[in-house]
């Protein structure tokens, strides 16, 4: 769920607490059993809501650190910030992360990527694809803070974006390994997103996304690609409001 839906759900649950919790006027007796269960789960419900809105508020922010970085839109001092950023705060993320049930194998991917980022901070030779890859590696955690967009529309961002770096350090092999990726994580999540309403219109632009990236790729023809990967960011960002976020 978004941070701004995981709050609604919070205050609803705290005022049906509060209610549940209120005694009837004139009535001296003590909760039932029944009642004070409601209570307790109402309480267990609203810790789980506020745990999962601030893991999701944390992997947001390194998200956002990290995906400025690796689109250059964040460089030299400001890209360093950045980075210091997301390598201080994701001990105590991954801490909420994994008392709420992240999966291992998850967080071990983002340790190991978080390393590298932190490794590259003294030589900024790589710094771009290293934070990329922390938006990668972040993708299925995004499920277990409860947010409503698959895991999979994340990667195709982080592919994207890994695709425009292959294609500027003129690493074509991988390009052509991320280009397939790209159309197998699609092809995943195409189904779901077609079942929402106005997913048709979604996948259809999607859909004609990934076939330029992959003519673009195939053909290793660089100004293609370059534009297919810059409508691969903008197609993401339709597909996840086909999930409202």
């Amino acid at each position: 769920m978004t941070y701004t839906k995981a709050l609604e759900n919070s205050a609803r649950i705290a005022t049906l607490a509060a209610l549940v919790a209120t005694p009837i006027a004139g009535s001296t007796h003590p909760l039932t059993p029944a009642a004070g269960n409601v209570v307790a789960t109402a309480q267990a419900e609203k810790r789980e809501t506020a745990d999962a809105a601030a893991d999701l508020r944390g992997i947001l922010t390194i998200e956002g650190d990290t995906e400025a970085i690796a689109e250059g839109e964040k460089t030299g001092r400001a890209a360093t910030a950045a980075a210091d950023q997301a390598v201080a705060m994701w001990p105590a993320v991954r801490a909420s992360l994994a008392g709420n049930g992240a999966m291992a194998n998850h967080l071990t991917a983002v340790d190991r990527s978080i390393v590298a980022l932190r490794n590259e901070l003294g030589r900024h030779s790589d710094l771009r694809r290293d934070a990329n890859e922390v938006t990668g590696a972040l993708a299925p955690l995004f499920a277990a803070a409860g947010h409503k967009v698959p895991s999979n529309i994340h990667r195709l961002d982080y592919l994207g974006r890994s695709i425009t770096l292959d294609v500027k350090t003129g690493e074509w092999a991988r390009a052509q390994r991320d280009s397939n990726m790209l159309a197998s994580t699609w092809q995943a999540v195409r189904s779901r997103v077609i079942a929402r309403p106005g997913g048709g219109a979604a996948a259809a632009r999607y859909d004609r996304t990934v076939k330029t990236v992959s003519r673009g790729v195939d053909s290793r023809n660089a100004a293609v690609t370059l534009n297919a990967t810059k409508a691969s960011g903008a197609g993401v960002d339709a597909l996840e409001k086909v999930f409202g976020a």
